[in-house]
């Protein structure tokens, strides 16, 4: 999909009651002005003014760079009439987003058929956003200058998959949704988290305002506090996070986090502590990963999430061998697909050696989950 430059503006044919409409088009300051014919619903772009060249230069007829968001009736991308040619968009369409109307888009499909979408161009200023509990899969380019925030609420936390690039210079965040008490000095649950995009850091949690952060450190069998907001989250990296009040949590960092991502560094320190070879590693994306799946060296084949019934801690655990797992926390066995923003537990089982685990897109689904456990 071809990024249109800043120095162009945008625009859409959304002529009612023809099939064509006759642009003037003039040179600026001189020369005698022409017509161009554009068909409903056709993006084009013109130069702005003051940059040396002809409207005719910057206007490219029959250059169609598919359908463009109006939000004529709603902020619902699934309504035709919030679209440049009155219809949804679909998998082999291209869709651009501009900052223009009041209604900025937000996905509402269910994660059972999610909205799948060829290439989306977010412009400069413009908001796109995957509602709580909702699904978008773009399976060319993904293009952001301006911002997309996939959502999460107390119920559900929303889900975007990516099979092709993600480009821009926009923000790329997403919530996860927490329980917390006691304000500047929390005193409710643990939660065990990881970020699904690049370079989000401990800020994210408020570590300022009184909320808590660890990391985990096998080699010591401790929770090192992190105190410090500029601390870089790492992907595959599983955090321990308790909060003083309920909320979202928004992680925002250069991108989403795409690709392959490995762990090849898990741990199982000395011979005697009876917790050794147990590392917290998280889920790196912003959708449901694969346990399953996932490419594993040196580690046993079950996961624990640590998980709560009510107020009280516990762990669950989930088998890839036998596709068990335990419902401890009272609201359904817990499975393989592990939610995004999802930390677990992996064990080396062996003294003397060293695991390692890996994810690829290939394993990434908007399979059926809530929250995070």
């Amino acid at each position: 999909m071809k990024s249109l430059l800043s120095s162009y503006f945008l625009f859409a044919c959304l002529c009612a009651n023809a099939q064509t409409d006759l642009v003037s088009v003039g040179a600026e300051g001189t020369g005698t002005g022409g017509t161009m014919s554009f068909s409903i619903g056709q993006v084009f772009y013109t130069e702005a003014s003051g940059s040396g060249k002809s409207s005719s230069q910057g206007v490219q007829q029959g250059e169609d760079y598919g359908l463009m968001w109006v939000g004529t009736t709603s902020t619902n991308w699934s309504v035709g009439s919030n679209w440049s040619k009155g219809v949804v968009p679909s998998i082999s369409d291209s869709v651009i987003i501009t900052a223009y109307p009041s209604n900025q888009p937000h996905i509402t499909a269910d994660v059972s058929s999610p909205m799948e979408i060829g290439n989306i161009n977010v412009r400069d200023g413009a908001v796109l956003t995957v509602d709580a509990g909702k699904a978008l899969t773009v399976v060319e380019q993904l293009y952001n200058d301006g911002a997309m925030l996939v959502k999460a609420d107390a119920n559900s936390i929303g889900s975007l998959i990516t099979e092709g690039s993600i480009t821009g210079a926009g923000t790329f965040a997403m919530e996860q949704y927490l329980e917390g008490s006691g304000g500047a000095t929390p005193n409710g649950l643990f939660f065990y988290v990881g970020s699904p995009v690049a370079n989000a850091q401990a800020s994210t949690f408020n570590i300022a305002g009184g909320n808590k952060l660890w990391s985990a450190d096998e080699t010591t069998t401790s929770y090192p506090q992190i105190n410090n907001g500029a601390t870089v989250l790492n992907p595959m990296t599983g955090y321990v996070a308790r909060t003083g009040a309920n909320g979202a949590v928004t992680y925002s960092g250069s991108t989403y986090n795409t690709g392959t991502f490995s762990e090849t560094n898990i741990t199982r320190t000395g011979t005697t502590d009876n917790d050794r070879g147990y590392n917290l590693l998280s889920n790196p994306y912003p959708s449901t990963v694969s346990w399953d799946n996932a490419s594993k060296t040196n580690i046993g084949t079950t996961l624990w999430y640590r998980t709560h019934q009510g107020t009280t801690m516990l762990y669950d655990t989930y088998n890839a061998t036998n596709f068990l797992g335990t419902n401890n926390n009272g609201n359904g066995a817990v499975n393989g697909d592990i939610p995004p923003t999802q930390a677990f537990w992996v064990r080396v089982e062996n003294d003397g050696e060293t695991g390692s685990l890996s994810f690829t897109d290939a394993m990434r689904s908007h399979n059926g989950w809530s929250s995070i456990y």
